[in-house]
């Protein structure tokens, strides 16, 4: 697989684990505000567990993208 590839795909899964996220939160039967602290921290975890690979595999993708400049 190529690496653009790869990183692309990663970013596709990233973006959609971001977005069940944001569907839990919706359909959550109390505000955020009122939920406990472990709901809290499991959310806060998928979101960062979704949002740093997102990061990641962009930066990845710059790294890609950019041709170093001939010596």
């Amino acid at each position: 697989m190529e690496p653009t590839a790869a990183l692309s795909v990663s970013a596709q899964i990233a973006v959609a684990i971001a977005g069940f996220a944001g569907v839990v939160a919706a359909f959550h039967n109390d505000s955020v505000h009122d939920w406990g602290q472990v709901e809290k921290f499991w959310l806060r975890l998928l979101l960062l567990n979704s949002i740093l690979p997102l990061v990641f595999s962009l930066v990845g993708l710059v790294f890609l993208a950019v041709t170093p400049a001939p010596p």
